[in-house]
């Protein structure tokens, strides 16, 4: 995709999408809901500017260069001034950092339009727009996170044919390192938003689960299937960075001897608990594992985000499958 295939998408999204959402707000039904579009397009007004502006300087130089001497054999300085651009340009990069930042909340906004019908109407419609070129909304989305990583392939292979002494050769050194730190910025967001939806499919997975505070810093490490010592209710163990969830299912459900269970089966949350609150014994021996929960939370109120608990009886299992 090139710089102006880019801002013609960025166009799209503008004039095919944002307009007329942003105009249909105070209807009865609005294309889509102003609050979730006010996530879903932040960003995009001022990612369309900085690009369209960019272009044009981009294509100025390039037509410049074009117009005057171009390369000339023996010459190891050719007068273009590409990392130069790029430099000038250094402080806009932070829009697509700000974009990426609020990516992952704007596909959660467009997974809850999945069953709104005044959206997917206007989906309908838009994919079937010539100047849409069959891309949803989604696509679109998407493509400001893979620029930043192709503008930093591109800028490696200029450097890469540079000559050390040539005028923009030190320039596009700065860019390169720039825009490799913006990658680095957009991969590591990336892998936090996907990491979020993986907690979130967790969560969404394990019946009369309540609404957990967000926290960003949150991971899910690995799952458990056990039984309780006293009820031998089949219990699954739940691992994140924080806390261990805690989920039932009727006894019907089997768990064979390699720790695994039916994954068909129905589990209900039971509770959680601190990490500080388990106590793991005989982790590293051949004998059962004795897994005991000190004190098992087993409410929690989402409106004022409070954590309603209790102690519990020690709660353990005879047995942990790795």
């Amino acid at each position: 995709m090139t710089e102006k295939n880019f801002v013609d998408n960025l166009f799209v999204i503008k004039k095919v999408w944002m307009e007329p959402v942003f105009s249909s707000a105070n209807s009865p039904k609005p294309i889509i809901p102003y609050q979730a579009a006010r996530v879903i397009f932040f960003g995009v007004a001022a990612l369309h500017a900085h690009a369209s502006h960019f272009y044009r300087e981009m294509d100025y130089a390039l037509g410049s260069y074009e117009r005057g001497q171009g390369p000339v054999e023996g010459r190891e300085d050719d007068g273009m001034r590409i990392g130069a651009l790029f430099r000038a340009n250094d402080r806009h990069w932070s829009d697509f950092i700000a974009y990426v930042r609020n990516y992952g909340a704007a596909m959660n906004c467009l997974k809850q339009l999945q069953d709104y019908k005044p959206y997917l109407r206007y989906h309908e419609e838009c994919m079937m727009q010539k100047r849409t070129n069959r891309q949803s909304l989604k696509d679109l989305l998407m493509l400001p996170i893979q620029r930043i990583t192709r503008y930093t392939l591109l800028l490696k292979n200029i450097l890469k044919h540079t000559p050390a002494v040539h005028s923009d050769h030190i320039d596009l050194c700065r860019a390169v390192k720039n825009v490799t730190h913006f990658a680095t910025i957009v991969n590591e967001c990336r892998r936090k938003q996907e990491e979020m939806q993986r907690v979130a499919e967790v969560f969404r997975g394990i019946e009369s689960c309540p609404p957990f505070p967000h926290a960003e810093s949150r991971s899910f490490g690995s799952e458990f299937f056990v039984r309780e010592l006293i009820s031998r209710l089949p219990t699954r163990l739940l691992l994140f960075s924080d806390m261990l969830l805690v989920a039932q299912a009727s006894p019907q459900v089997t768990i064979d001897d390699s720790g695994s269970a039916d994954p068909e089966a129905d589990w209900t949350y039971y509770g959680f608990a601190s990490l500080d609150d388990v106590e793991v014994q005989n982790a590293d021996e051949s004998t059962s594992t004795l897994i005991t929960i000190l004190s098992l939370n087993r409410n929690l109120t989402s409106s004022d985000n409070h954590v309603a608990s209790r102690p519990s009886l020690p709660f353990g299992t005879d047995s942990l499958a790795n």
